[in-house]
């Protein structure tokens, strides 16, 4: 029996320790293998090793009389055994790991564990041995010099590890001796609790029976009297963790009837240890129901029949099986709960029960394969047939017994919703903005190419998400108009599948912004004066060094001079539309310097295009960018520039000719070097008005009056002069 309770302490624990995720077992037994010559004990590496370091006798518990217990209630010794021995094992449990605290952890959880789990009997450990009642478990420190003993005797050096004394288990003589070979020298007779002699050898004379035969009828009394009593029903069901109700037919009067539980075949019957409690019955021929404990597995009762006033005990000859149904309550999810046509969907059993199998269900038909759940702690995925229609889709899952082949349906179902498979939508189409201004109350229009056949493509308000305009479906070429719009906007341009599926926004989101002034040129002479924007002499704008200037033109006139940004004396300071190309003129202390764009402005005709000129005095060269790109590179003679005192003008000058005609927007002025990637990355934005080196700049978008406003933060304003402006 020893053995036994170290197999099943072992079990118990590594089962234990699974549950806090510890997944190879921990407990184990001395390697016999692996031990010294010497007879030292080797304990393993990163193992608890339970030790049986004494047995004793429990004194205590042990009865006064050792033989009078066997004496029968009707005078009878039915038999006499040599005393029973209960002992208790003092085990050591021993906690080897290479990572000293992780030896502790584990002795924490074995003081945890029998904290919990003092007792072990039949009902909570199926697997006790039949010739052990219970195990008591109580925690026994050793004090020090019985520790320093304990661990001379094992001759090894001392290892973090724990003392229970494991209470108690019963030692029986088996080869009993048969009372009937010594009554004749001290007959008994038991009545009200006392022994007295002589009762006996008279009970037996007046039944007329042999010494021997009077013993047999008390031991294994006949059939009780009267009606045969029967079980109802031999196969009964149960839910789980319910009772079940063994109903009896045509029992007796004075009878007691109560179920006991046969564990295995081959066992003896047991009492109910929930349950089954004995009912007498008053009245022959009644029906009578028996409760059992609540069931959470197979179980097969007997039902013992006990007269109570001398007649004896019998097993009424029908065992009832119950059959227990697989539990309901198993929690259902949905690994996703939006899937694809053509895809399976995969439902999670996250506390399936053991050794049952769960089949998925639509509309009563099955849906891919069962599985058997073998491990309660792992959660168990099951698999759909594919789904092939859009739709919501809802499935249950039976759960079905592999042991007696009994089903239910789990309580929670589990939905699905199926979308149109989705066409793969490339996002990386060419989009093409027909022109980054438009006017006030004006359309945006934008091109998208190379779109894709089944996908329909429109424009959507990226700040708050509203559609413009209407989808047009692809493939090819298709233009997209915005609604009329009345302030900058950036657009997203959204594809989604004809049929149906998830919409992809595509990578470039284009700003259109709103709004600009054009210019309306001098007379047809040419030598009068034409609407011009006068900034005055601010100080603020005599840059001297360093300089950036960007702005967007759409020039309607290239010949002669063209004056578009003025800041000198006649051409110096200036940069000016010269016959279809651009200079910048300014002068220094060793004369002009003078740069120019190399490329013909005739080619931009009707479209705004972006201008951009850097003056570095660190490298004395001049960069112009053309949307974006650089153009061309100028050497700069001057160690210094004039800054003049004369007005700054956009759009002419002070002096009655080169007046600019066309539109303008976006005039910026910088005191540093711009790189490329700035200008390039922020050319199609507004700015904030606070960027770092800002001088001024003018949006020229305000759509009404004769003033252009600075949103930098200095503020230098414009007047609009020698006209009415034209707003776009």
């Amino acid at each position: 029996m020893i053995n036994d309770v170290f197999v099943l302490i072992k079990d118990k624990l590594n089962t234990y320790f699974k549950t806090l995720g510890i997944e190879n077992p921990k407990v184990d037994f001395v390697d016999p293998t692996t031990t010294e010559s010497d007879d030292t004990i080797s304990f393993k590496s990163n193992t608890v090793t339970p030790v049986l370091i004494n047995i004793e006798e429990d004194r205590i518990m042990r009865p006064a009389n050792l033989y009078a217990r066997n004496i029968a209630e009707q005078g009878v010794v039915q038999s006499e055994n040599s005393p029973e021995i209960r002992i208790n094992l003092l085990v050591l449990f021993v906690s080897k790991f290479a990572d000293y605290p992780e030896g502790l952890k584990f002795l924490s959880y074995i003081i945890k564990f029998f904290q919990a789990n003092r007792v072990f009997d039949h009902h909570n450990s199926p697997t006790l041995s039949r010739e052990i009642e219970k195990l008591i478990m109580e925690l026994s420190p050793p004090v020090l010099q019985e520790q320093d003993a304990v661990w001379n005797a094992l001759r090894t050096s001392y290892l973090p590890s724990i003392l229970y004394k494991i209470k108690m288990l019963v030692y029986f003589d088996e080869d009993s001796l048969q009372a009937a070979n010594m009554v004749t020298s001290v007959p008994y007779d038991v009545s009200n609790g006392a022994l007295k002699k002589g009762g006996f050898q008279n009970q037996k004379s007046q039944a007329g029976l042999s010494s021997t035969e009077f013993f047999t009828r008390q031991t294994n009394p006949p059939p009780l009297p009267g009606i045969s009593p029967s079980v109802k029903d031999t196969v009964l069901k149960a839910d789980y963790d319910t009772e079940a109700i063994v109903e009896l037919e045509h029992t007796e009067k004075g009878i007691t009837y109560q179920l006991f539980c046969i564990k295995q075949k081959g066992d003896l019957p047991l009492p109910c240890t929930e349950g089954g409690l004995p009912v007498t019955v008053n009245e022959d021929g009644m029906s009578l129901q028996l409760f059992t404990q609540p069931l959470t597995a197979d179980h097969t009762f007997c039902v013992k029949a006990t007269n109570l006033s001398g007649g004896g005990e019998t097993y009424l000859k029908d065992d009832v099986k119950v059959k227990v149904y697989p539990r309901t309550d198993v929690e259902v999810t949905v690994s996703d709960k939006s899937i694809h046509t053509g895809e399976s969907a995969t439902i999670i059993l996250k506390n399936p029960q053991s050794g049952i199998s769960y089949q998925l269900k639509r509309g009563g038909d099955n849906s891919g394969e069962a599985k058997v759940c073998r491990d309660e702690s792992t959660p168990l995925h099951l698999t759909s047939a594919v789904l092939a229609e859009p739709g919501k889709v809802t499935f249950t899952v039976q759960a079905t017994s592999a042991v007696n082949t009994l089903s239910v349906t789990l309580t929670q179902p589990a939905v699905v919703e199926v979308e149109k498979k989705s066409v793969h939508i490339d996002p990386d189409l060419e989009v093409v903005l027909k022109s980054l201004f438009v006017t006030h109350d004006g359309q945006a229009d934008i091109t998208v190419k190379g779109t894709q056949k089944g996908v329909k493509y429109q424009l959507t308000d990226k700040a708050n998400e509203t559609p413009h305009g209407d989808t047009v479906e692809g493939p090819g070429e298709v233009s997209l108009f915005s609604k009329h719009l009345q302030k900058d906007t950036t657009f997203i341009i959204r594809a989604t599948p004809v049929e149906g599926g998830n919409s992809v926004d595509l990578t470039t989101k284009p700003d259109v912004l709103v709004g600009w002034l054009f210019f309306e040129g001098a007379d047809s002479t040419n030598k009068g004066k034409g609407l011009y924007v006068d900034f005055n002499n601010n100080e603020k704008l005599k840059v001297s060094g360093n300089q950036t200037i960007e702005m967007w033109i759409d020039p309607d006139n290239l010949t002669g001079d063209k004056k578009i940004y003025y800041k000198g004396w006649a051409y110096s300071g200036s940069i000016l539309i010269n016959n279809e190309t651009i200079k910048y003129v300014f002068s220094g202390t060793v004369g002009e310097n003078s740069s120019q764009i190399a490329q013909d402005l005739s080619q931009f005709s009707g479209q705004f295009i972006h201008l951009a000129i850097v003056r570095n005095m660190d490298t004395k060269i001049m960069t112009w960018y053309v949307n974006g790109k650089e153009d061309s590179l100028g050497n700069i003679t001057a160690n210094d520039i004039d800054t003049q005192d004369q007005h700054a003008i956009i759009g002419g000058s002070e002096q009655a000719y080169g007046s600019y005609e066309g539109r303008m927007a976006e005039v910026r002025i910088w005191n540093r070097v711009r790189t490329q990637e700035n200008i390039l990355n922020n050319k199609n934005k507004r700015l904030n008005g606070n960027e770092e080196g800002l001088i001024a700049y003018w949006k020229m978008n305000e759509g009404k009056g004769d003033v252009i406003h600075d949103t930098s933060e200095n503020n230098i304003n414009g007047d609009i002069k020698e006209g009415d402006p034209k707003w776009g």
